[in-house]
């Protein structure tokens, strides 16, 4: 593949994506501005703040521990509702929760608890320089109304640096 000057371009830049959206929310902060599509009836979740969960970082490679090691404005919680998984913007807190709108986990039909995943990333104009962590595991979720508070009690943590990448599993306590 060459590029428009001629020279070896990354076959990267030329993969098309199509994305088909059944249902749209947008939020303003904590503030539900429209919906669109089939949504779920909404649900009630829980309330109170959870007991912070901070993640195992001690097998995960040095250089990525930071992304979860500080607070982070950037974070992505996955969370299972009626119509199957979905994604939503959250804050991490490096103290061992994320937080994300009570208002999007309420429409999605979302209980209390079960599988999730949070990912942290930060990316460049490189692939070589995009590097990110997602735990996966059993959530919690607790809510004090704009905002719901989520724990992962991660049995699977994912890192990626460049086109290096790895999958560490940590063993479910029995009581978990």
């Amino acid at each position: 593949v060459l590029d428009s000057n001629g020279s070896p371009g990354l076959a990267l830049s030329r993969v098309a994506v199509r994305v088909e959206l059944t249902r749209v929310a947008l939020l303003d902060g904590t503030r539900l501005r429209g919906a669109w599509g089939d949504w779920p009836e909404p649900s009630e979740l829980l309330a109170g703040v959870p007991d912070p969960l901070p993640p195992d970082l001690d097998r995960v490679p040095a250089r990525l521990r930071p992304l979860l090691a500080a607070d982070s404005e950037a974070a992505v919680l996955g969370w299972h509702g009626p119509h199957g998984p979905f994604a939503l913007p959250g804050y991490w807190d490096a103290t061992g929760w994320a937080q994300v709108p009570t208002v999007a986990l309420r429409l999605g039909g979302a209980l209390s608890a079960g599988p999730a995943c949070l990912t942290v990333e930060t990316s460049g104009t490189r692939p070589s320089s995009v590097r990110g962590l997602q735990l996966n595991g059993l959530g919690r979720a607790r809510s004090d109304d704009a905002t719901t508070r989520v724990t992962i009690a991660a049995e699977r943590t994912v890192w990626w640096s460049g086109d290096d990448s790895g999958t560490l599993r940590t063993p479910v306590a029995p009581n978990a």
